[in-house]
């Protein structure tokens, strides 16, 4: 059974890898489209800078937490515990760059 949690493990940290290497190219092209002459642009600009940096982190403790899980890194006591909490406060750190930080383009439903 260990072979299909390790598979599984896999396709998992592929997948989040495959959405940062995206991500990355998203906030790329965002700096060389987008000017930041106003707040609308500015908090784009610096919610996906910062979205783009807690997926990385994100991903790197992964990663740290699934060597853990291999053996490649020892088993310490609080080797996979810290790992673990250190990519949830990222991943709480990404949810509120996504949906706090970035601005959303502005709706004005009562005309």
């Amino acid at each position: 059974m260990t072979w299909f949690s390790s598979g599984v493990l896999l396709i998992f940290i592929s997948s989040f890898a495959f959405g940062l290497i995206g991500q990355l190219r998203y906030s790329a092209w965002l700096k060389r489209t987008v000017s930041p002459n106003n707040e609308f642009n500015k908090r784009l600009l610096r919610g996906n800078d910062l979205y783009s940096f807690s997926f990385a982190g994100f991903l790197v403790f992964v990663l740290v937490n699934a060597l853990v899980f291999w053996g490649i890194l020892p088993r310490t006591e609080g080797a996979g515990n810290a790992a673990s909490l250190i990519a949830m406060l990222f991943l709480l750190l990404m949810a509120v760059s996504k949906f706090v930080l970035i601005p959303k383009k502005e709706k004005n439903f009562l005309l």
